[in-house]
Formats: structure tokens, sequence, C-alpha cells
């Protein structure tokens, strides 16, 4: 990950009280652990990425998530539910929350996404709807559509985002297929987050 230009690991500095307020002291306290990935520019749209394996990934804000399209909300184990209502209720208060899933075989972009939700006609458990700050989420909305420098980086935040979850994934690639990964962000300074592995798992 060090060598990676477009995520840097973050030190004591910009790991803001911010970051420790509303991501790492309420994952101590949920007992959950959170593995800070790095610092990156939030992406502004839709990312595909194509990993080493050539299976394809499609990451997403997890409110434009395809699951929570199909199903009126991301769907995911009920262990990972407990997990992240776990999380708010100890204070867990991101900027943004992304979800990057793993693509079947044969999925090339420009596709359509496929059911990413195996053996589940009708699955009960989802992502709780405020896992993000709503009043920083829309001041950031309202910063990115009035900001130059803010779009001047969409192309870099969605090659950051391909590192971000591209981490994640090597981290646990000892578990084999990760379907998906989830991420969270705080913004430390302009334009410019520190990104959480929150959970992942394996349909």
């Amino acid at each position: 990950m060090a060598t990676n230009a477009l995520l840097t690991t973050p030190n004591d500095g910009e790991i803001s009280k911010a970051v420790e307020e509303r991501l790492l002291g309420p994952a101590r306290r949920a007992d959950v652990v959170m593995p800070v990935l790095g610092t990156a520019p939030k992406p502004t749209e839709r990312v595909h990425w194509q990993a080493p394996t050539g299976r394809w990934w499609l990451i997403d804000d997890f409110r434009s998530d395809p699951t929570a399209e199909t199903y009126g909300g991301v769907v995911v184990p009920v262990d990972v539910r407990d997990r992240l209502t776990d999380l708010l209720r100890a204070g867990f208060a991101p900027d943004i929350v992304l979800v990057g899933h793993e693509m079947p075989d044969r999925f090339v972009p420009g596709d359509p996404v496929p059911d990413l939700v195996p053996g589940q006609a009708t699955p009960s458990d989802r992502m709780p709807a405020t896992l993000v700050n709503p009043s920083t989420d829309a001041a950031l909305e309202a910063a990115r559509q009035g900001s130059e420098k803010a779009l001047a980086l969409t192309r870099l935040a969605g090659k950051a985002l391909v590192a971000l979850v591209s981490a994640a994934a090597a981290a646990g690639s000892a578990l084999g297929r990760l379907d998906p990964v989830i991420v969270a962000g705080v913004e430390v300074e302009a334009g410019v987050f520190v990104w959480v592995e929150v959970d992942r798992w394996s349909w």
C-alpha cells in the first residue's frame, strides 16, 4: 500500500480528532476491528475495477448500490447487520460509506448488473439507512457541486477508490472470494478523506 501514490498510509497528524471520535473510537466501543486503509479523495461516480484475477468489481456509494435498488436496501448477512447496528449505537458517523462488489466471472462493464445476493429470493437483512452523518453528507455534496478542486479530483478519486478496495481485498485474501467489501471515510481536509475497512463477507 505504501508504494501506491493514490493511497497513502495516514500519519498521526492525518488521523484527526474527527476520525477518532467518529470512526475508530466507536469501533473500539462496539468491539469491531476497523483497519485504517489510508487517505484518498472521495469518488464522485460509480467505479468499475478489474482485479488481477480477471474478475470485475463494482464500487459505489451504499445508497446507490445495485442491491439497494433491487431489494430496497443493501442486503447483508445478519451478523454484518448486527455489527453495523452496534457501530451506530456506539457513535459511528462517517461522511461516506462505499460498497465494492465482486462480479461474476463473465461480467464486463456495460453488462446488466446481475443479482448480487445469490440464494436469497426475499432477503430480510439490510444495511442501516442512517450510516452516513446527514449534516456532513449534505455539506459535502454542496461543496462537491460548487468546488472546481473537487471536480478536478473526480478521476483521481476513482483510481484511489480502486486502491482502497484492492487494499481491503488483499488484506483478506486468505478468506478466498470477497463479496462485498464496505469502506467508510471521514473528511480530514478539503477533498481528502481517511478511509477504514468496515466489513466484508462472502456469499
